[in-house]
């Protein structure tokens, strides 16, 4: 939580109660503020009629204001009247933001990805319940903006920030919103990036502007992607050829291998790890790119049929398929030709 100055206060006063004669001695007037929880004794001459700016900022507690005036009579003595007496306290809403997203990234700003959700609990405390209270001190303004970038969040290029929503808030105490997924305007969820800002800000009050309570941020990253090449399309092969796999945008926590299994592709379906083909992440600061190459599938894919090769990523999200891609292989010999029988003759 941010802890701001807090402000001044303006007074309008007046000695128009008090009888100024044109003869000396004349009347002047002084104001003095007194903190009552705190340390603190201000004192200023002012006019005797007109407005006043405090000293000093009103500390959390409040201040005694106390309306001077005074004269030096003819004898050298110093003459006082109380013309006022005016406590005034501060009000300052206090407010934090926390973002949690299914991701325990703790080097950073918090991140999740694309189709995923996260939750923003916000906590304030300070407001009033008095209708009479100005609306500062009653109210408290959720900001939510968003960011589209061009790249990745950290490095990008960041886009121009794009309002979204303002939520007031009335009530102390906790609360959360929940996110089943992003709020950014993507188009291409295997592509594009961004980051969500939520920011709690206490309400302008008179000369005084809004001012910044607490911020959190979330980091928002693509889903990844793979692709297959190498292997030939629309009939079976009879020898099995070298597969490269293109794997794109791979989370920044994440493990991801490729298996394979006998038959068509089933979702769920258990094969075997092929040894060397995967990838390990460990709280890379951003997604990777990486490529495999399966140099020894003829000598794994004994059986003639169908076989399929799939991707699978562990994610702090779940375990998932990224892709899959069928081999048809028939090892078969076909021979054209005819038979020849010996014969005695």
């Amino acid at each position: 939580m941010k802890t701001p100055i807090i402000p001044s206060v303006i007074f309008s006063m007046s000695l128009a109660g008090m009888t100024f004669g044109q003869q000396e001695p004349v009347w002047q007037a002084k104001l003095i503020q007194r903190n009552i929880e705190v340390s603190g004794t201000f004192q200023s001459s002012i006019d005797l009629k007109g407005n006043q700016v405090s000293k000093a900022p009103i500390p959390k507690g409040g201040s005694e204001f106390t309306l001077w005036a005074f004269q030096q009579a003819a004898d050298g003595s110093i003459q006082e009247e109380l013309i006022d007496t005016e406590i005034v306290g501060s009000y300052l809403p206090e407010g934090t933001l926390t973002i949690t997203t299914p991701d325990p990234y703790r080097a950073g700003i918090p991140r999740t990805r694309i189709d995923q959700g996260f939750t923003v609990t916000y906590d304030v405390g300070g407001l009033q319940s008095d209708l009479s209270a100005p609306e500062a001190a009653r109210k408290v303004l959720l900001d939510h903006k968003l960011n589209l970038t061009e790249g990745d969040p950290i490095t990008g290029t960041p886009g121009p920030d794009l309002d979204f929503k303002q939520v007031f808030i009335s009530e102390n105490g906790a609360s959360d919103l929940v996110f089943n997924q992003t709020n950014l305007p993507y188009t291409d969820s295997y592509n594009d990036s961004g980051i969500e800002t939520f920011t709690l800000l206490a309400l302008p009050d008179g000369d005084v502007a809004r001012i910044q309570l607490d911020q959190a941020q979330v980091q928002i990253w693509p889903l990844a992607d793979v692709s297959f090449s190498g292997i030939p399309q629309g009939g079976a092969v009879k020898i099995v050829p070298d597969v490269l796999i293109n794997l794109e945008n791979l989370y920044p926590t994440s493990d991801t291998w490729v298996q394979f299994y006998y038959g068509p592709h089933e979702p769920g379906t258990i094969g075997t790890r092929i040894n060397g083909a995967s990838v390990q992440l460990v709280d890379n600061a951003v997604p990777d790119n990486r490529v495999i190459k399966l140099t020894t599938l003829d000598n794994l894919l004994l059986q003639d049929g169908v076989w399929t090769l799939e991707v699978l990523t562990q994610t702090p999200f779940g375990t998932e398929s990224l892709g899959s891609a069928p081999i048809s292989i028939d090892r078969n010999l076909v021979l054209n030709g005819s038979l020849r029988y010996l014969s005695d003759n």
